[in-house]
């Protein structure tokens, strides 16, 4: 089991009622919404925790950002703990090529997906089942349809999927969604910033000193509580030495390499001088920060030494 997460009492209170309604024969879906950084995979990892707890078995998949990833790659992951689903994928891709648009072709990725639905219900029905899908914003158009299906039959169902993606989702997701949400066991959490006391409460459990309330505050204020932001901050802080206000502090710009190598790379990004407008939480973050470089300008990063090649 992870370390304790803190804050999201009520999206963990929302996870633990739908795990309870899906092992008592009433499936559902959770989309988990959020910016990046904002505690989706942790969440879904805290609610993997408590089905542990349970005795409910996991299975975990995700998309990933690579034009080359095949299709149904995120349910071919979620296979390897349902071993019956993987034939019925295999299905599934096949009739998902290029003839898609033919009746035939519609028929055939219609009754696999079907299969591979009654399979993993099936899977579902001794002890229940969790199926944790990430980054459903990455994902190819067949993995969503395959989700949309399985909607449709988790009414009397022991299974409970949690999908997470961001909410700048464009195509295939922002297309799918509507019907995702529609679904009659279908709920949304919406992931926010932590609030300035859950941020106190984190500060206290790494053993900060002096007034924590106040730097609970400025770390609010600075990250809107994204606690990507907030975590990178702190060990920052922790690195520069106490009361430096202008190192635990720094403009954006300014952050050590580091810190904004995994800024950039959690957020989309391959290129510091972009960093502060790929996220609202990192515009908001230099919005703070006087320092920040204006919009196109490079950042004052503290990269690492070029080599004498």
């Amino acid at each position: 089991m992870g370390e304790p997460i803190v804050g999201r009492g009520d999206e963990l209170a929302q996870l633990r009622a739908a795990l309870v309604a899906a092992s008592g024969g009433a499936g559902r879906l959770v989309l988990v919404s959020g910016e990046p950084g904002i505690g989706k995979t942790r969440l879904a990892a805290s609610l993997a925790d408590m089905a542990a707890q349970y005795e409910v078995p996991a299975a975990a998949g995700g998309a990933i950002d690579d034009p080359g990833m095949p299709p149904l790659w995120p349910w071919h992951a979620v296979s390897r703990s349902v071993p019956p689903l993987a034939a019925m994928l295999d299905g599934t891709a096949g009739s998902a090529g290029g003839a898609q648009g033919s009746a035939d072709s519609g028929s055939e990725r219609f009754a696999m997906f079907a299969a591979a639905s009654r399979a993993l219900a099936d899977a579902a029905r001794e002890r229940g089942l969790l199926v944790v899908l990430e980054d459903l914003h990455w994902a190819d158009r067949t993995s969503l349809l395959l989700l949309r299906h399985l909607t449709g039959e988790l009414s009397g169902s022991r299974l409970l999927v949690v999908a997470t993606f961001r909410e700048t989702a464009e195509k295939p997701l922002a297309g799918l969604l509507p019907a995702l949400l529609r679904g009659e066991g279908t709920r949304l959490i919406r992931l926010t910033g932590l609030p300035r006391p859950e941020i106190a409460q984190w500060l206290r459990r790494l053993g900060t000193s002096g007034d924590v309330d106040d730097l609970a505050g400025r770390l609010r204020a600075r990250t809107a509580g994204n606690p990507l932001f907030v975590r990178m901050l702190i060990e920052h802080g922790a690195a520069a030495g106490a009361d430096d206000e202008a190192r635990v502090f720094p403009s954006c710009g300014t952050w050590p390499w580091p810190t904004w190598t995994a800024l950039t790379a959690r957020n989309g990004s391959c290129s510091t001088r972009r960093a502060c407008s790929v996220s609202g939480s990192i515009r908001r973050c230099c919005a703070r920060s006087p320092g920040c470089p204006a919009p196109g300008s490079p950042p004052r990063s503290t990269g690492p030494p070029r080599s004498a090649s």
